[in-house]
């Protein structure tokens, strides 16, 4: 898990706001979570690699493998892409 101070780095660096006037909005964050959603085609198998940041009040923001954010995220929580979990909790209230 994380520290509310590395929350406030990732908020800043998602939302490009001074990290005093997100507050707020990290007061909202409810959890952040690492994923690796597995889908079957055929005989193949895909994974959607994804950290989802989940609102109390219910939205969430999905944060793609593709996106420099995702790859901040995974440096600052010392994870990397050779997980075979299928979740990991990074952050909860």
């Amino acid at each position: 898990m994380i520290t509310a101070n590395q929350v406030k780095h990732i908020v800043g660096k998602l939302f490009w706001g001074n990290l005093s006037s997100n507050d707020e909005l990290i007061e909202n964050i409810a959890c952040i979570i690492y994923r690796d959603d597995i889908f079957k085609c055929g005989n193949s198998i895909i994974h959607s690699k994804h950290i989802d940041i989940e609102f109390v009040f219910g939205e969430y923001c999905e944060i793609p493998q593709t996106a420099p954010e995702f790859q901040f995220i995974c440096r600052l929580c010392n994870l990397t892409l050779a997980y075979e979990v299928q979740e990991i909790i990074i952050y909860q209230k």
